[in-house]
């Protein structure tokens, strides 16, 4: 009696389009991935004895909601400066909706003897969803400084606060 045994079947060959696909995909969410950790580095701390390292630091300050600490770089030496508490509530509500973030850039800086003149760019992006879009926008604002005892402090602010 002869018995048969059956040949094994024969292994389909890897579909080498789909391969190439797959690489491709993992691919791009490696270079994305690596350009979110390259465009969320923070800034280089300006030196705190300057112009604008006083204004980075308030803007730091603004942004971790300290409040009483951007408080702090404002001068006695003000014209209608605002009561501490005044400052705290308008600050605090110039947190936005979420889906809103911002990009501040120092764009110059003028300093003459004791007084200086900061300008900042702001750039506000918004996302409202995967499938509306966003929208983007820049604008300006002035500080003006005066040295008090050796610090930067603010003597003008700009609008809103």
């Amino acid at each position: 009696m002869q018995t048969h045994t059956a040949a094994p079947a024969p292994r389909a060959a890897p579909d080498r389009f789909l391969i190439g696909i797959l690489i491709g995909i993992a691919t791009l969410l490696v270079v994305a991935a690596g350009s979110v950790a390259l465009l969320q580095r923070p800034a280089p701390l300006l030196p705190a004895g300057t112009p604008s390292g006083t204004i980075q630091r308030f803007y730091q300050a603004l942004e971790q909601h300290d409040y009483d600490g951007a408080f702090g770089f404002l001068s006695d030496q003000m014209e209608q400066k605002p009561t501490r508490a005044a400052f705290v509530h308008s600050a605090s509500a110039q947190g936005g909706p979420d889906g809103r973030a911002e990009r501040i850039r120092i764009d110059r800086e003028q300093v003459t003897a004791e007084t200086a003149i900061v300008i900042v760019q702001i750039t506000h992006f918004y996302r409202s969803g995967p499938f509306t879009g966003s929208s983007e926008w820049t604008d300006t604002q002035t500080f003006q400084l005066q040295q008090d005892a050796g610090i930067w402090r603010i003597t003008t602010l700009p609008y809103p606060y």
